[in-house]
């Protein structure tokens, strides 16, 4: 999701207004895989991954 507003400058209303196009570009980005898409879902979704370990093992460690 983060992508979609980020790179293909789509608002959050878009999705209401124009569904299509929003439907179109995701379907574009999977068929013709750009570079930068890969590069900044691997590194968001570790960045999350590693939030998340981090924060699990730091409320482990209080108990």
């Amino acid at each position: 999701m983060v992508f979609i507003l980020v790179f293909l400058r789509y608002n959050s209303w878009d999705i209401i207004n124009k569904p299509l196009h929003i439907f179109r570009d995701i379907f574009n980005v999977l068929v013709h895989p750009q570079i930068k898409a890969w590069i900044f879902t691997v590194t968001f979704g570790s960045f999350l991954a590693a939030s998340y370990w981090i924060l699990k093992g730091l409320s482990n460690f209080k108990n």
